[in-house]
């Protein structure tokens, strides 16, 4: 909500599928969610599925591991170090862009896991893309920590 607020955003979200619309409060809410697409439906008159059909096809899928919360930071250092090439955000976690999708690597707040989520246009390619971070990041949990 600070970065809507910052970039005085018009509608926004959370990956649960939660909507925020500052119009109303900046909490997600979703009988606005309800209500905004109602609205698009009246207004355009057209079906849900012939709105849906015009943005691109993309596949996501979500995984989550157990992580002991003292490994979340080195899992999300060894991440930014093996994925420095390409364009990251690190607002929470760390999301990665690939030429053919990303992915987003996070902690969570309230249990001792990681979670990733990836999107690609290909499920071959999203099952591609999580299968190797997944790789990665179980090395990184089962590592001997390292002392600074």
């Amino acid at each position: 909500t600070e970065g809507m607020q910052r970039e005085s955003a018009v509608i926004g979200g959370e990956g649960n599928g939660g909507v925020i619309y500052p119009r109303i409060n900046f909490a997600r809410d979703s009988l606005v969610g309800m209500a905004l697409i109602l609205h698009l439906l009246a207004d355009s008159g057209l079906r849900v599925s012939e709105i849906v059909g015009q943005f691109p096809s993309l596949n996501m899928r979500k995984e989550k591991l157990l992580c002991p919360s003292d490994r979340i930071g080195a899992v999300l250092r060894l991440i930014r170090e093996e994925y420095a090439q390409y364009p990251q955000e690190t607002l929470d976690g760390v999301k990665v862009r690939l030429e053919e999708g990303w992915f987003h690597v996070r902690g969570s707040n309230t249990e001792p896991i990681i979670r990733l989520v990836t999107e690609a246009s290909s499920v071959e390619r999203v099952e591609e893309i999580s299968r190797q971070v997944l790789q990665q990041v179980r090395i990184c949990i089962d590592a001997p920590p390292t002392r600074p």
